[in-house]
């Protein structure tokens, strides 16, 4: 384990590390010649020197598995980002309240689509393009370590809500995307998301498929209480901003759980079949 002022790192795999910081968890790979970072949260904190130091090769690549500021804060300490179109768009664009002077927002953005990969120094990220949690999520497949990158569209809490009473992400387009993720189901044995402590297994897929069926059915669950966060486990950044939810109808958002995995939805938009290209308020 590493710590700093501002992260904590934890070797998961050989040359895979889970970085937690304020905003979400990154994940340093590193290749034969250099590293890069999946998401890099909204710290104050220089991720860029803390990952090289700790691979001890060049970091200069983000890879994004969505566009919401918590994961892409840090991506101008990187000389390129790679993400999906839609999450291009609000990348660069703050919380509500975080001060944008402290961040970079002039870093080059590479437009990826379902299918595409991504070399850095040898290691070969395939991206898998998904509906969901924001628009144009990407869950990155790294076969020669066998991990899922799925950042917040596949977690043990995974919200399917957006900050706007209208549209809100579809059940039944989530349930297609993750039946992608089967289709490739025997070329990872991990799963890596958005807010983890550790490396999940890949049977987080196949639970959450299965809470996705039963949503569609119309089964909903008693929501978990949330885990309470011990004063000691925070690390320093950005004062933390509260969802917006207050836009919901009231009794519209349902909870469905199987084993290790809830899903948060609307209810309105359970069999939605319609991809809407909004990004504001998402």
């Amino acid at each position: 384990m590493k710590n700093s002022e501002y992260f904590k790192a934890k070797k998961v795999l050989e040359n895979t590390w889970l970085i937690r910081s304020h905003g979400s968890t990154a994940y340093l790979c590193a290749g034969e010649t250099e590293g890069c970072v999946i998401d890099t949260g909204d710290s104050y904190g220089d991720l860029r020197l803390f990952c090289e130091e700790l691979c001890g090769k060049p970091v200069r690549t983000a890879l994004n598995t969505h566009g919401h500021f918590d994961h892409t804060g840090l991506n101008g300490q990187f000389e390129r980002a790679y993400m999906g179109e839609l999450a291009a768009v609000i990348a660069k664009e703050p919380n509500g309240g975080q001060p944008i002077e402290r961040y970079r927002t002039d870093y080059p953005i590479s437009v990826v689509n379902d299918g595409d990969t991504v070399n850095v120094g040898g290691r070969i990220f395939e991206a898998i393009r998904m509906d969901g949690h924001s628009p144009d999520c990407i869950a990155w497949l790294d076969r020669q370590y066998r991990i899922l990158f799925t950042g917040d569209n596949l977690a043990p809490m995974t919200p399917l809500e957006y900050k706007r009473k209208d549209p809100q992400p579809s059940m039944l387009l989530w349930v297609m995307s993750v039946a992608k993720l089967l289709q490739c189901r025997d070329a990872y044995d991990y799963v890596g998301s958005g807010h983890a402590e550790e490396l999940t297994g890949a049977e987080l897929v196949d639970h959450g498929m299965i809470a996705g069926l039963r949503a569609l059915d119309g089964e909903t669950d008693t929501p978990p209480a949330p885990k309470p966060k011990e004063e000691e486990d925070r690390i320093i950044g950005p004062v933390d901003i509260p969802p917006d939810t207050s836009s919901h109808e009231p009794g519209d958002r349902a909870f469905t759980i199987w084993k290790d995995v809830t899903l948060m939805y609307s209810r309105s938009y359970l069999k939605d079949p319609t991809r809407y290209r909004i990004v504001k308020g998402t």
